[in-house]
């Protein structure tokens, strides 16, 4: 199971919000329980990210809420982009390691008895 970070479960929150809608689908859509769903649409309208319609009951995403999805989709995007090379980046590592080890090369226990040997005189 992959846990979202908050910046995540505020941009489900927003999603959900796209249209007109009523805090049940928000947290239906956002898989949120509903303390948690509370805690979040208190910060998002807080953050003036969302907008509440007391007449309708309903919510509603907002101007700065577009903003902030259009962001955190490029957001999204670059940290895509970066764990594809990182993932590349840790299999040219392990080629590394498998070439370099592969030779017989001293472990650090060895190095370590070998250093210890030459103190005590041995």
């Amino acid at each position: 199971m992959k846990y979202r970070r908050k910046i995540e479960v505020v941009a489900d929150v927003l999603s959900a919000a796209q249209e007109r809608t009523k805090k049940t689908h928000i947290m239906y859509r956002g898989n949120l329980s509903y303390k948690v769903l509370n805690v979040y649409l208190g910060a998002v309208t807080k953050a003036n990210l969302v907008g509440f319609d007391e007449a309708t009951g309903s919510y509603m995403i907002t101007e700065k809420g577009r903003m902030f999805l259009a962001v955190f989709k490029k957001y999204k995007r670059l940290v895509s982009l970066l764990e594809r090379r990182y993932s590349s980046v840790k299999k040219e590592q392990t080629l590394l390691e498998k070439m370099c080890f592969a030779a017989d090369l001293p472990n650090k226990n060895a190095l370590f008895n070998d250093r210890v040997d030459s103190v005590r005189g041995n």
